[in-house]
């Protein structure tokens, strides 16, 4: 997982596919969705690190250019993403993005959220 970075979803839910482990893709299999979140510490850590999910990677730039800004939620999409493929049901990205984009407008209110942007994609640019 650590030697091939994705550049878009569909290229993430490949690598995933060739490298999770089979006992993972099972504990996906026929459960809700929101147990992906049991892995957002472990596997999850590990995708935001390796696929640079914290800095200004293909990856990151691709999250960026469709309205995700937040390294735990690009995390969050492409895991809910794979969940999804795994059981055969729609994908809904576009669902999944205003998710979130309303999760940081009602945590941060609108002026926060655009702040939080503009605070990421300038630290981002730096790197």
């Amino acid at each position: 997982m650590e030697n091939i970075i994705p550049k878009n979803i569909v290229e993430c839910i490949a690598v995933l596919e060739a490298t999770v482990p089979s006992e993972i893709v099972e504990k996906f299999i026929g459960t809700d969705e929101t147990s992906v979140y049991e892995f957002h510490h472990t596997i999850g850590r590990q995708l935001r690190n390796n696929w640079g999910l914290w800095q200004n990677s293909p990856l990151s730039q691709w999250f960026f250019s469709i309205g995700v800004y937040h390294a735990d939620d690009m995390s969050g999409i492409i895991f809910t993403t794979f969940h999804r493929y795994i059981n055969k049901r729609q994908i809904d990205l576009a669902g999944q993005v205003v998710y979130y984009e309303n999760y940081w407008k009602n945590s941060l209110g609108e002026e926060g959220y655009e702040k939080m942007k503009s605070d990421i994609l300038a630290a981002y640019s730096k790197k």
